[in-house]
This record gives C-alpha cells, sequence and structure tokens, in this order.
C-alpha cells in the first residue's frame, strides 16, 4: 500500500471535510463581525419627535374631522376648513403624493383667506392613485390629513 492511499481512506476524508467546513464557518463569523450595521439611524431621536408630532397632527385633524372636506371637480379639488383655522393660519401645504412615482409628486401652498377654501388644480398630475397629504399650522396646532384621490 503506498502512502497516497492512506491518505484517502474514509475517516481522514472526513476529519478533512470537518475542517475545511469549520474554516469556512469561521471565515463567515468573521467577515460579518467586520461589517459595521447600524440597526438605527443616527438621528433617531429627532425623527421619533417628528412621528409624534405627525400623529399628534393627526389626532387634531380628526378632532376636525367633519369641517374638512375635500370636493374633486373638473380639473380642480376644492379644499374646505374651517373658517377660524384659515384665518390664523400660518402654513399650510397640500403635497400630492403619488406611491408609484416619486416624480409625480407635488407640493403646493396653503395661504390664509377668510373662506376656508382652498382651489388645487389638478392640470399636469399623471394618472397615478395619488394621495392628497394636506397639512396645516395655526400657530398653536397642527393639523395633518390624507385624503384618498
Amino acid at each position: 500500500m503506498t502512502t497516497m492511499n492512506k491518505w484517502f481512506k474514509s475517516g481522514n476524508l472526513i476529519l478533512l471535510g470537518g475542517g475545511i467546513f469549520l474554516l469556512f464557518i469561521f471565515s463567515l463569523i468573521f467577515g460579518f463581525m467586520a461589517q459595521d450595521l447600524q440597526l438605527v439611524t443616527p438621528d433617531y431621536y429627532e425623527q421619533e419627535l417628528l412621528y409624534n408630532q405627525r400623529k399628534k397632527a393627526i389626532r387634531n385633524a380628526e378632532s376636525i374631522d367633519s369641517l374638512l372636506v375635500l370636493k374633486k371637480l373638473e380639473g380642480v379639488i376644492e379644499l374646505s376648513v374651517p373658517p377660524r383655522l384659515a384665518l390664523q393660519l400660518k402654513s399650510g401645504s397640500a403635497h400630492f403624493y403619488c406611491p408609484a412615482d416619486a416624480k409625480a409628486d407635488r407640493v403646493m401652498p396653503l395661504q390664509a383667506n377668510g373662506e376656508g377654501k382652498f382651489i388645487l388644480s389638478t392640470s399636469g398630475l399623471k394618472n397615478c392613485p395619488y394621495r392628497l397629504k394636506v397639512s396645516l399650522d395655526d400657530g398653536d396646532q397642527k393639523y395633518f390629513k390624507e385624503f384618498y384621490l
């Protein structure tokens, strides 16, 4: 029997395969340990504050939900808000959000007026299932409501 045949016995092959397998597993472990994986963003505190503000704005909008009315007309959308809120409006926006295409999004500012009616043009919008995200701020409280168009 030659020395080459001694190496190819089944016990030796099993030990050799086990050793190669262990080397593979350890190389995976060390490779994964070398990667820097962050499960949270560095500014998680600011994002949590913004999230809580958005939840509060949604609750505020729910309190006046029956007074926030959206009407679809030919080529425009009419948004009605309570006149008191429309007079005291410090800032506001209407965000046409298209989930399928970020380039099709459009944001329109809302200016204070005494009537509480805002006319939003839909010309130039793509044929997409838009969501209208309305944000209002009267200085004291913020309001946020989504409408599905």
